[in-house]
């Protein structure tokens, strides 16, 4: 289903992972290789390339790649088990929640940052 060209996960953006998740995500569950679920599942794995690591680089971080947010970190354990143990509907509404509580961690620092600067 994936080209191998998309799967270089290692030196990827975050702005090519979230493309890969959609893709992943959203495909229809016979079209999904053996090989798929393995990538997706490695993927999935890594804070860098997994769901928590395909959002914004403004999200606040331990290192390189960990979120700071405890809650963020919950969803990302709970979205590497879904796609380990091939859940893909509760992968895809964790994907959501995880895009969702970092639209929320977002806008709280920029609106942090603004009152700052008044």
């Amino acid at each position: 289903m994936f080209e191998t060209h998309t799967i270089l996960y290692k030196e990827t953006s975050s702005q090519l992972n979230r493309a890969f998740w959609m893709k992943f995500l959203y495909a229809k569950e016979k079209d999904i290789t053996e090989q798929d679920w393995e990538i997706a599942s490695d993927l999935a794995d890594n804070w860098d390339t997994c769901a928590c690591g395909s959002l914004d680089d403004n999200i606040p971080r331990i290192d390189d790649s960990t979120p700071e947010d405890l809650n963020l970190i919950r969803l990302g354990i709970y979205f590497v088990s879904y796609v380990q143990e091939r859940d893909l509907e509760a992968a895809r509404q964790t994907f959501l929640d995880i895009q969702q509580r970092g639209a929320e961690i977002l806008h709280s620092t920029l609106f942090s940052a603004g009152e700052n600067n008044v």
